[in-house]
């Protein structure tokens, strides 16, 4: 039995249910997981999640409401909660000590950031918007519009907190860290694209129209039609990237560290993965597939070998979350699979039942693969 079957057995998919004391291995919860029973959010655990926008959301006593999400591929280093904010409705001002994306699935407003030296800046979002908060900077959300704001939080805050040891320490500290508030304070900056290294980055406070934006290509990450960006939002460790597959391609497998958080934005797909230990040729009860549409989410877990699949019409895009942001090395080399030998798997080297049930699925749509 897997890690994942030992996560999601007994549980219809996209089923949440009240966190209990133990954690997600079956011992005593994680200060994470405490500190979202103590706030009475619900947890989704499972494989994944085809539909974010689709998930049921419960009431809190704050006047929001909202559910978190934990796949078994962030194992404790990344976390999830969907979030709804009524019409109109303002956060109050806070800060924690991690860091945090927030991707707007619906609904329009305003973020407001707070300099611990002075200064602030209001910025506006919308829906396919994308924004961070720079640890431990202080901010509002608010909801302009007069529907409900559904926003996806993701963040390192199971990390942060196991490693605290306490919830309240992540909302008490008030250490600042003016460099990196200043990619979001410094309006003398005009947003824009810059290149690092191979790679063409987005660098600015705020990135909008996450699925419709045109992305340079980046063939030597992904394979042949690979659109790419990299998105330098707050200059933290926890970083962020937009990928996208044209119509009938399928990416190379990979594999590389857990905790990378890749959501739909376009399209419809599906991710099949299995663990190294099976080898870049793996036997078909070893390969695990999961499909999603817009707004699905997965994530697989370190050393498991994946690849994404383009399974309708028009694009697949997908923006991801993940370790290796550019505030340091930390976590950097573990997520550059170009970096250390035997972790891709080009297209044509996939088996070839991976590659025929690939055909297939096409074939019924009307679609032609492009090899």
């Amino acid at each position: 039995m897997t890690t994942s079957d030992i996560r999601t057995e007994g549980l219809v998919a996209g089923e949440a249910r009240p966190m209990a004391e133990a954690g997600s291995d079956g011992r005593r919860g994680s200060t994470y997981e405490r500190y979202l029973a103590e706030r009475g959010i619900r947890v989704i655990r499972d494989g994944h999640v085809p539909s974010l926008l689709d998930l049921e959301l419960s009431p809190l006593p704050d006047g929001t409401s909202a559910v978190a999400v934990q796949l078994p591929g962030m194992e404790g280093l990344s976390s999830l909660e969907v979030v709804e904010l009524p019409a109109g409705f303002q956060t109050v001002r806070r800060r924690h000590l991690y860091e945090e994306y927030v991707l707007v699935l619906s609904g329009e407003g305003s973020v407001v950031f707070y300099g611990s030296e002075g200064g602030e800046r209001e910025l506006p979002w919308r829906r396919e918007s994308v924004f961070a908060i720079p640890l431990n900077m202080a901010f509002t959300l608010r909801n302009n519009s007069p529907e409900p704001a559904r926003l996806a939080l993701v963040n390192n805050a199971h990390l942060m907190m196991d490693l605290l040891g306490s919830p309240s320490a992540a909302f008490e500290c008030e250490l600042g860290f003016p460099d990196r508030e200043a990619v979001v304070l410094d309006d003398s900056v005009e947003p824009g694209l810059h290149q690092v290294g191979r790679r063409t980055a987005f660098r600015g406070p705020v990135f909008h129209d996450l699925g419709s934006v045109p992305l340079p290509e980046h063939s030597f990450i992904r394979g042949p039609g690979f659109g790419y960006l990299l998105l330098q939002l707050s200059g933290g460790v926890y970083g962020c990237h937009v990928g996208e597959l044209p119509e009938g391609h399928i990416s190379n497998a990979h594999w590389h560290m857990g905790g990378a958080v890749l959501i739909s934005m376009a399209g419809e797909g599906y991710t099949q993965s299995w663990p190294n230990t099976a080898g870049p040729q793996p036997p078909d009860d070893a390969v695990v597939k999961q499909d999603f549409r817009y707004s699905g989410v997965v994530s697989v877990g370190t050393g498991w070998f994946h690849l994404h699949a383009n399974a309708g019409r028009g694009p697949l895009r997908q923006v991801a979350f993940r370790y290796g942001g550019g505030a340091g090395a930390t976590f950097a080399t573990v997520q550059g699979v170009e970096y250390a030998p035997g972790r891709i798997v080009d297209r044509e080297d996939l088996t070839q039942s991976i590659r025929e049930t690939y055909r297939r699925q096409l074939a019924e749509l009307g679609i032609a693969v492009v090899d």
